[in-house]
């Protein structure tokens, strides 16, 4: 019997990589294959005969001291990872059995390999909700909100519709102190409508996963609070980083328009609102290309 491992960073916390996580341990329990979780940099490679290394942003140039610990060599299985910067050191993946990138953005940045790459949207589209015990009031806008140029532009936001919705701040990025940072927000809201805005908990993330569904409306400054409203076809607006080509890779993959800018903001959220999204037949075709790469999986393991 092979022996497999599968690695991610499971290090940092960070939300998006825990999510990939349970949803690659999900589908191994469908597949009926037994795996052992390594840690990076821990755990030796060497003793497992393959490898599903993924997702998340995780391929990168040789030089990281944390990243370096995924270039594992071997044919092992590259599970719909997302690709920083340009590195052009990444042949060894030629020796992979399988490649799998998340968006097509990712997979031109492969184009030197001599080896197909797959386009796989992220794994944790496949995340199910599960019981929470916050209520959430109806209509409700959330909000993801990191501590970037944009204080108050959100804090705008926040005051005008706070008279319309119910908000309800939620921290997604721990790494990035956004509880922190939007505690900072709550407190300068207006005080009259202070019994409309709720400053959520740290919440781990099929909690997270699950609140997200609930809203009717967010506004996400996180790739994976866009792909949680993405999955439960909640209206959603994604932060357009010029540096993080990660945002718009999974936009422009779906034809989706509904990016901002900090001084975008409240016009964009005016159209969404005025809007009629229907995410579900892209979900779907998402969901028939993540089944298509179980059964390839399946297939290697």
């Amino acid at each position: 019997m092979k022996k497999i491992g599968i690695l991610y960073d499971n290090i940092s916390q960070n939300t998006g990589d825990l999510a990939v996580g349970l949803s690659i341990k999900k589908i191994l329990r469908k597949i009926k294959v037994h795996y052992t979780e390594l840690i990076p940099g821990k755990s030796n490679p060497d003793e497992y005969d393959r490898i599903i290394i993924g997702g998340g942003l995780l391929l990168r140039k040789k030089g990281d001291f944390f990243y370096d610990k995924f270039r594992i060599r071997g044919s092992h299985i590259l599970n719909c990872v997302g690709i920083y910067d340009h590195p052009h050191d990444l042949n060894y993946l030629e020796k992979y059995t399988y490649l799998s990138v998340r968006s097509t953005y990712d997979a031109k940045q492969l184009d030197y390999l001599k080896k197909q790459v797959s386009v796989v949207p992220c794994t944790s589209l496949l995340l199910k909700d599960l019981p929470v015990n916050l209520k959430i009031k109806h209509p409700a806008l959330g909000i993801h909100c990191i501590n970037a140029d944009n204080f108050y532009e959100i804090l705008t936001i926040i005051n005008k519709y706070a008279g319309n919705f119910h908000i309800y701040l939620l921290p997604i990025t721990h790494y990035n102190y956004d509880f922190d940072f939007q505690e900072k927000l709550y407190k300068l809201a207006s005080v009259n409508k202070k019994n409309k805005i709720f400053q959520l908990p740290i919440l781990n993330p099929l909690e997270i996963f699950t609140i997200i569904g609930k809203f009717d409306y967010f506004i996400s400054y996180s790739l994976h609070g866009a792909l949680f409203a993405y999955a439960h076809n909640v209206p959603f607006l994604l932060w357009n980083n010029p540096t993080d080509k990660k945002m718009i890779a999974f936009m422009n993959d779906r034809n989706l328009t509904n990016t901002f800018t900090a001084e975008q903001l409240e016009n964009k959220l005016e159209q969404l609102l005025n809007s009629k999204n229907d995410y579900s037949k892209l979900f779907r075709k998402d969901i028939e290309r993540i089944n298509n790469h179980i059964t390839i999986l399946k297939s290697l393991l």
